[in-house]
């Protein structure tokens, strides 16, 4: 699908959110393979994922490309906020996507278990330079009433985010617990 681009998915439309699930358990956004993937580009936000505090959310997005267009590498800049976000959304599945231009690339915030493996943020299929304004990857408490848990960013070589060009912090944790980083290419 192509969310927020015209036909060719390399040009941007106007529009807010480009894909939101909002208590929608077990979504998918994306799909197993290259092919199943959306373009989303959003004028704030790309995808945006959020669920219910304390219970099992379980969305996948898989395979998307975020802040570019359909050949992975034209530049469709967001204006503000994250290009995807996952909130108070337990054990979601971030994969596999490319993720650029927003003010932070992905936001984990007040989510439990999440699992963010093989995505390259702040740059693009081909390996150029496709910046967020901020972060590349930050998870957090915010939304949350105690501290979120669990959380594994990368874990092995194989399943290790590629997290470039980001002008503050590659990768930051703030008021979270047993949360892994490991495996992981950042280098700002």
């Amino acid at each position: 699908n192509l969310v927020g681009t015209d036909r060719t998915g390399n040009a941007p439309l106007v529009d807010d959110t480009a894909i939101a699930a909002y208590d929608a358990p077990r979504t998918i956004i994306g799909g197993p393979t290259p092919a199943d993937g959306n373009v989303a580009v959003g004028d704030g936000i790309g995808i945006d994922v959020s669920g219910t505090i304390g219970t099992d959310n379980a969305t996948e997005i898989r395979f998307n490309n975020v802040g570019v267009g359909k050949d992975g590498f034209t530049a469709m800049p967001q204006s503000y906020a994250w290009a995807v976000g996952v909130g108070t959304a337990d054990h979601a599945v971030v994969a596999d996507n490319v993720i650029t231009h927003g003010e932070s690339g992905l936001v984990v915030a007040g989510s439990n278990d999440v699992t963010v493996v093989r995505n390259r943020v702040g740059t693009d299929r081909n390996g150029g330079v496709q910046p967020n304004t901020l972060q590349g990857i930050y998870v957090q408490q915010f939304g949350a009433q105690s501290r979120p848990t669990g959380t594994v960013v990368g874990g092995s070589v194989a399943d290790g985010n590629i997290v470039r060009n980001n002008p503050w912090e590659g990768i930051i944790l703030e008021n979270v617990d047993q949360t892994t980083v490991s495996g992981n290419v950042v280098q700002d």
